[in-house]
């Protein structure tokens, strides 16, 4: 099913969402890498709803663990983003094995 309409497989989908648990819920929102079947140089995505409007970029990457410069790149931001309200992409570093 994901390898046809995504090119993609589901162990590409299992390894780019951060602490994901199965079975999966109704209404869990996953992070699909779309046209990718290696994702071993991508880091692992956590979903995240900014609810705050004055939070900066900075604030964020700081209080969620993660690079800001990142945070920017895998949410297509650029520079002159400095403030964000919505829905984000957070990438981890993928755990060692």
């Amino acid at each position: 099913m994901y390898e046809d309409l995504y090119n993609t497989s589901v162990n590409a989908i299992l390894a780019v969402n951060y602490q994901m648990t199965l079975p999966l819920r109704k209404g869990r929102v996953l992070v699909i890498p779309v046209g990718e079947t290696n994702v071993k140089d991508l880091p692992v995505f956590e979903i995240y709803k900014v609810s705050e409007t004055d939070s900066s970029i900075e604030k964020l990457a700081s209080q969620l663990s993660t690079d800001p410069a990142e945070l920017k790149r895998f949410n297509n931001l650029d520079e002159s983003c400095r403030a964000f309200f919505g829905w984000l992409l957070i990438p981890h570093q993928r755990p060692t094995p």
